[in-house]
């Protein structure tokens, strides 16, 4: 009788905090009550709690699977089922349970709880991707930021979350603060593809063209029948090429989609700025870097002013191929 009663006070003691979430306390009744009545299946019920609680979602739902067999409309199993499938990824599914659990029992506390969150959590993921394609950035990265804030246990859900919001950053030019939003993803699924791809996207933006190619090779060997990623890692590979040659856009200040009417004032500008007759006072030293960059600024217009050899450049040629009249 004794054990009886100790074995019911432990039960007790363990759904109530399953009931607030606490797995480590929680599990300590549970492991002194399993010798006693192992397949059990209130037991078994709060073993599948536990297994949510510790990332063991698809063991954690193969066990209220068995045992919704044999019990098909039970709300508990309904609902660590759907929150099993929640944290594992599958929200659709998920949701789907939390009704067949409040159908079965209206007034179960945690069903209606889940729902309720992981309804809100959909409408300002859903919030954020309207924003997004409507191209307001600053509204799409508050919803997503908004929904971080709803459930951290979630990983998987956020993960994609954290993703999004890298997407909406880089749109509104947000480079550094977007990798960030990568790294985030990534750190919370290792193996998520698009991360990966938009941390290489971020990375290319940032101008860190190796840490982009390294990005992108990761990417081909977790899918290695991706066209798209071996296309984007030549990309990378073509942007580091060019990165390691002299970078005429920057010796004239201008951007890579400057038109010749730009090309020109900004090559006046500079040649001014470094013509040798500025600098008959300087030191020896500096008149020697304004004679390199002189002519360096003279190269750049050169090349940039002349159709045909810009879109060699472009391409990725350096300036011996584009000199010696190499085919794209």
């Amino acid at each position: 009788m004794t054990t009886l009663i100790a074995i019911e006070d432990d039960l007790k003691k363990a759904q109530e905090l399953l009931n607030k979430d606490d797995y480590d306390r929680a599990g300590y009744f549970v492991d002194r009550v399993s010798p006693h009545c192992p397949d059990a299946p209130e037991v078994l019920v709060m073993r599948a709690d536990l297994l949510i609680g510790r990332g063991k979602y698809d063991d954690a739902a193969s066990i209220c699977w068995a045992l919704l067999a044999k019990d098909r409309h039970n709300p508990d199993l309904m609902y660590l089922r759907g929150k099993a499938l929640l944290y594992g990824g599958s929200t659709d599914q998920a949701i789907k349970h939390f009704q067949e659990a409040l159908r079965a029992d209206p007034d179960h506390t945690r069903a209606r709880e889940s729902f309720k969150l992981v309804k809100a959590m959909e409408k300002a993921k859903t919030a954020g991707n309207d924003a997004f394609k409507e191209g307001d950035c600053e509204t799409a990265i508050q919803a997503y930021t908004d929904c971080l804030a709803m459930d951290p246990r979630n990983t998987t859900y956020n993960a994609t979350i954290y993703c999004n919001r890298a997407a909406a950053k880089m749109k509104d030019k947000q480079y550094i603060s977007a990798l960030e939003d990568c790294d985030a993803a990534l750190e919370l699924s290792a193996t998520y593809t698009k991360a990966v791809t938009r941390k290489g996207d971020c990375l290319l933006q940032l101008e860190r063209f190796e840490d982009a190619v390294r990005e992108f090779e990761k990417a081909t060997q977790m899918e290695p029948d991706s066209n798209d990623f071996r296309k984007r890692l030549n990309n990378a590979k073509l942007e580091l090429k060019k990165s390691l040659r002299k970078n005429y856009y920057k010796i004239l200040d201008v951007a890579k989609d400057a038109d010749d009417t730009d090309i020109k004032k900004a090559y006046k500008r500079a040649a001014l700025k470094y013509h040798p007759d500025k600098w008959g006072q300087a030191t020896e030293e500096e008149i020697e870097r304004a004679e390199k960059t002189f002519k360096d600024i003279g190269e750049a217009y050169s090349l940039l002013s002349d159709p045909m050899k810009r879109r060699r450049y472009d391409a990725g040629q350096d300036l011996e191929e584009i000199e010696q009249g190499g085919g794209m």
